[in-house]
């Protein structure tokens, strides 16, 4: 895992958590419907359109349960979470707490 605090003014704003390969995996074995979403975004080749992307997330139903031991909260701002990141696409769980700034 490799963390990354990005700091505005003094304050932290937003922690950025890269999932290592093992947790990669680890969540696409637990989730079916996310690993077909990896394995489509890879099998592209290329970056995809909005039109392209939103078209494929309204076709699948990922519940929190699928990714809740990969939820990650930061108490100083909100957490990017990167599960996987390409030079086509990074695939990111946003993270934050009422309250927290985004």
């Amino acid at each position: 895992m490799f963390v990354v605090h990005l700091r505005l003014i003094g304050e932290t704003m937003v922690n950025q958590v890269e999932l290592s390969k093992n947790q990669t995996l680890e969540l696409m074995s637990s989730s079916p419907i996310l690993s077909d979403l990896i394995h489509w975004l890879d099998d592209l080749g290329q970056r995809a359109t909005l039109e392209v992307i939103e078209k494929k997330l309204l076709e699948i139903d990922i519940q929190a349960e699928d990714l809740e031991k990969f939820l990650g909260y930061s108490e100083d701002g909100y957490q990017r979470n990167v599960i996987k990141k390409t030079e086509h696409f990074e695939l990111v769980l946003i993270c934050w707490k009422p309250g927290q700034k985004t």
